[in-house]
């Protein structure tokens, strides 16, 4: 068995549907020669979808390689790890599987994922001092937490928003490419690392709403919302 999975998020963004061979089968345990499945990782939610018309629950990222990049740990490589809820007696190691990610949801988690690093690069330009802490993206909302000595006025937040839909209004495109098995997503000026999956532009976005909430003193969080269309 490969030490890798060959991530197709990554080959193929838009392939949502594929065929594949399994490679490990324990119960509700699959690990395939390759997977459109993102799974949980860098604060990114996982998809889900089906194998064989079995639910996929939640896939999770094993025996990964781990890189620091200035400063930050990022994992590479490793094996993807689908766990499904039904009957897997059917299938054997060896034989040929087709999954399909749940297309509509991972739509609403790359629209999110984009919006949040656009979010960020128009808070750190309207205010210092603030520093990332943490950060959770699914299908209803990005969480990003920040250590701060300042304190977010809902006039700043309301700013930062109206900025943030002036921008995505222009519809950017969006990139992400691989250098030595680090991801990286630009958008417009805007660079960054990030392993996640994301829209070919900020078309794909739409509006998005902010809301700020106090997590005690000195640490911010400001949660982004899509605007139904």
């Amino acid at each position: 068995m490969s030490d890798r999975t060959l991530r197709l998020f990554d080959a193929h963004p838009e392939q949502h549907q594929f065929t594949a061979t399994v490679q490990e089968l324990d119960a509700n345990r699959i690990v395939l020669d390759r997977s459109a499945f993102y799974p949980e990782l860098g604060g990114q939610v996982s998809d889900r979808g089906t194998l064989d018309g079995i639910s996929v629950a939640r896939v999770e990222l094993e025996l990964a390689d781990t890189k620091v990049v200035n400063g930050s740990q990022v994992s590479v490589n490793g094996i993807i790890v689908h766990y499904v809820d039904g009957d897997t007696s059917h299938l054997e190691v060896g034989a040929s599987i087709v999954g399909a990610v749940d297309i509509l949801r991972r739509r609403k988690i790359e629209a999110l994922h984009s919006a949040s690093h656009i979010m960020e690069e128009f808070l750190f330009a309207e205010i210092s001092g603030f520093e990332r802490v943490g950060s959770y993206v699914n299908e209803i909302k990005d969480r990003s937490d920040y250590n701060t000595a300042s304190r977010l006025t809902a006039d700043q937040l309301a700013l930062i928003e109206c900025k943030i839909n002036e921008f995505i209004s222009l519809d950017y495109p969006i990139e992400t490419w691989l250098e030595n098995d680090i991801k990286y997503w630009k958008c417009g000026p805007f660079k960054t690392m990030c392993s996640g999956t994301h829209p070919p532009s900020t078309r794909h976005i739409g509006r998005v709403s902010l809301k700020r909430k106090n997590q005690g003193r000195g640490l911010e969080r400001i949660e982004t919302t899509l605007v139904e269309r």
